[in-house]
């Protein structure tokens, strides 16, 4: 079940489709995140790096300075937190780093969707979008973006965007 209060930085997730959109929809928070990137404008500056490069280097840097790090919630709870309370925490788990990324994106117009699926060792979460570059795929759990091709141990099965929620085929 998710606490429904919209102004909560964590939700305890139940295994269901709704309740994780639910839990994204009010997670998701790109006024938590602008302290992370410099924002100009498009079309000021040439590009760089595409936008999944520079997510990719916000979260690993975090990762380096040890300002995040993967931390596991307790046994048998699905626990999500919103950006702010996964800094406070100093880390968090695959959906609270994903939903970092997923705010970043938002924040800088990149279409971007958090995914929730399976990896061999079980339940997962990671980020898909596209960019100037073209397709990719954010694992926010070590900040590496694949390109074009969702690597094959990745099996996806919910797609949660600003506005809608879908099951994978």
């Amino acid at each position: 079940m998710v606490n429904h209060n919209f102004f909560c930085d964590e939700y305890e997730v139940a295994p269901n489709v709704h309740s994780r959109y639910a839990a994204a929809q009010r997670l998701i928070r790109p006024s938590e995140v602008r302290h992370l990137i410099r924002i100009v404008p498009r079309g000021l500056l040439p590009i760089l790096q595409p936008a999944a490069a520079v997510v990719a280097n916000v979260l690993t840097r975090r990762f380096r300075t040890r300002e995040l790090r993967y931390i596991k919630d307790p046994p048998g709870r699905d626990v999500w937190r919103s950006p702010a309370a996964t800094f406070r925490r100093g880390g968090g788990d695959c959906e609270d780093l994903a939903i970092i990324g997923m705010s970043i994106f938002e924040l800088v117009g990149i279409p971007a969707v958090l995914v929730i699926g399976q990896l061999p060792t079980g339940g997962h979460a990671w980020v898909e979008g596209q960019d100037e570059a073209g397709r990719f795929m954010l694992e926010a759990t070590d900040g590496s973006v694949t390109r074009v091709v969702r690597p094959a141990q990745y099996r996806a099965e919910q797609f949660i965007g600003r506005d809608f929620c879908q099951l994978a085929a």
